[in-house]
C-alpha cells in the first residue's frame, strides 16, 4: 500500500516531490494490473536469484 500512497502524494504535490522510485506497485482500483502466476511465484520464492527479479521488473 506504500507505493499507492506515494503515487497519490507525487500526483497531488508535485511540488514537494522530485523523483519517485517505485517496485512491484500499482496505482490500483481500476486502473490496477493483476499480476501473473510466474511473477507470483518469483516474488514468494525464500532466496530468488537476482537475474530472476530483475526480469519481473
Amino acid at each position: 500500500m506504500g507505493g499507492r500512497i506515494a503515487q497519490w502524494l507525487a500526483a497531488d504535490h508535485p511540488d514537494r516531490v522530485g523523483r519517485l522510485v517505485l517496485g512491484c506497485t500499482s496505482p490500483g482500483a481500476p486502473h490496477g494490473v493483476e499480476r501473473g502466476p510466474e511473477v507470483r511465484a518469483a516474488l514468494s520464492q525464500a532466496d530468488p536469484d537476482a537475474e530472476a527479479a530483475l526480469c519481473w521488473s
